[in-house]
């Protein structure tokens, strides 16, 4: 039964520079003193607070990563590769995931060409979000070869009533998590993914979406909004057929008098239907501010401010 994490929190912000193991060649130290460097302190820190014996696992094979309150553990074990997920909430205080039983091959052949090689386990690579009224996460493998690299990816669903692990295939290993339309999340890397907390994925696209200021309408469509020479530049972008399509592009003047382009930040409030409530922040170099309401339509392309 493993432990409660009362000090995990506070630990995450020492060790966020050592969770994810990059691999190091050990010396002997002098006179046969031992002394631990941050990470092997950081690590067996984490190891205790997750109710594991941090010897039992390869210490080039084990990282942790921490976002919006869930905390996600990958790690190899010494004697038998068996792969260990776990995944603590400590908004409510217990473990989603606690499993060690997929055997993972440190090394894999494969075909090169008119060749084969053999990649090597560098890296396991976790992630977490919320995502609805559960989670989505993954572990990444990734495999690596002086000409390359092959990933293989663990998808762990739940939507708060039921759980599944899959292979997600065609995944990247060092995908971000970016929230999206619903019980949705999008994998972005030079691949886009959307799929649900129920493991469905609802399109592929083979191109990096950003999360910056980009809003779902719904699964498949979103807008964009930019800083075009100081105006707002609102984009309606759509996902069909495995291709990213741009609908409309409008640019809308901001109603103040400025000297100079100003900066713009943009905070979406409210999301009635179609019409949209978005704060807009623009701040002048000589430090003058416009802050004002943009309700635009995101089927009609109409607008006002207020």
């Amino acid at each position: 039964m493993k432990k409660h994490l009362p000090l995990l929190v506070c630990l995450f912000t020492v060790v966020a520079a050592f969770c994810c193991a990059c691999g190091s060649d050990d010396e002997e130290p002098l006179n046969e003193v031992v002394v631990e460097d941050s990470y092997s302190v950081s690590r067996n820190q984490i190891c205790q607070n997750f109710g594991i014996n941090s010897d039992d696992y390869d210490e080039n094979l084990f990282c942790l990563t921490y976002h919006d309150g869930l905390s996600i553990l990958s790690a190899l074990k010494k004697d038998d590769n068996k792969l260990l997920v776990m995944a603590y909430d400590t908004l409510q205080g217990r473990f989603l995931i606690d499993e060690c039983s997929r055997v993972i091959p440190k090394r894999k052949t494969l075909p090169y060409y008119e060749q084969t090689k053999e990649y090597e386990l560098r890296y396991i690579l976790p992630r977490m979000s919320r995502v609805g009224d559960g989670y989505i996460g993954f572990v990444g493998l990734r495999y690596v070869l002086d000409v390359g690299y092959s990933d293989k990816v663990l998808g762990y669903f739940s939507d708060g009533t039921q759980a599944k692990t899959e292979v997600i295939e065609g995944g990247d290993a060092n995908a971000d998590i970016i929230a999206w339309h619903d019980n949705s999340c999008l994998l972005s890397s030079y691949q886009t993914r959307c799929v649900t907390n129920q493991g469905e994925t609802k399109w592929v696209v083979k191109e990096r979406i950003s999360d910056m200021n980009i809003f779902p309408i719904d699964y498949t469509r979103y807008i964009t909004l930019h800083n075009s020479n100081g105006k707002v530049e609102v984009k309606k972008h759509e996902i069909k057929d495995e291709t990213r399509e741009t609908l409309w592009d409008i640019k809308i003047d901001i109603p103040c008098e400025f000297s100079s382009v100003p900066r713009l930040t943009f905070d979406v409030k409210s999301k009635e239907n179609s019409d949209w409530s978005i704060q807009v922040k623009a701040v002048e170099q000589n430090g003058t501010i416009f802050q004002g309401t943009l309700k635009p339509n995101v089927e009609s392309m109409e607008y006002r401010w207020e």
